[in-house]
């Protein structure tokens, strides 16, 4: 193929006049055609180069959604109690929250980075069960946010010690207060 090119170009288009050498019509044909073969090239080359940072900019929003997930479920699930408020009403000690799209783990008076990028959406529901099983769940979702993606994580907790809780409240909210068993 690019022989027969070479073939072609050299007997039409390419002449060479000894006396005069190549003329301006042959050098802006070749212009053009080694502009355009190196604008395919270019978009090819391309394609490839945007996914990969795509695939990536997903693989560590999955990544940061998961890590948040497993920190938050191994912090809530021997919780005795939790609720969900949209302010900081410093019911608790404990308490997860968001600042400045990062998600913090307030400890006593430590705030610890559970996740950067991530959102916090929670819901805690009351469920009437037997005194063995746990009688309130936590709905949590969360978001990562980046300007090119935005991805979504939803998970239920169960506070394996809340069936001593006594109080029937379900609230919603982007503070998730909660207390420790002892």
């Amino acid at each position: 193929m690019f022989r027969c090119l070479s073939l072609f170009l050299k007997k039409y288009i390419f002449r060479k006049n000894k006396k005069y050498g190549y003329t301006l019509t042959e050098i802006l044909v070749a212009l053009l055609i080694f502009a355009i073969i190196m604008s395919i090239i270019m978009i090819v080359l391309e394609v490839p180069t945007r996914t990969s940072n795509y695939l990536g900019i997903e693989m560590n929003a999955t990544r940061e959604l998961k890590s948040a997930a497993d920190k938050i479920i191994s912090i809530l699930v021997f919780s005795k109690d939790a609720t969900a408020q949209e302010f900081n009403s410093n019911i608790s000690n404990y308490y997860i929250y968001n600042n400045n799209n990062n998600l913090y783990y307030k400890r006593e008076t430590n705030d610890i980075l559970l996740a950067e990028n991530v959102n916090i959406s929670a819901t805690v529901n009351y469920i009437n069960s037997p005194s063995i099983l746990p009688k309130k769940y936590v709905e949590l979702q969360l978001t990562y946010i980046h300007p090119k993606i935005q991805k979504s994580y939803n998970l239920t907790i169960p506070l394996m010690n809340s069936f001593t809780v006594n109080t029937s409240s379900i609230s919603t909210g982007t503070y998730l207060f909660f207390e420790l068993s002892n």
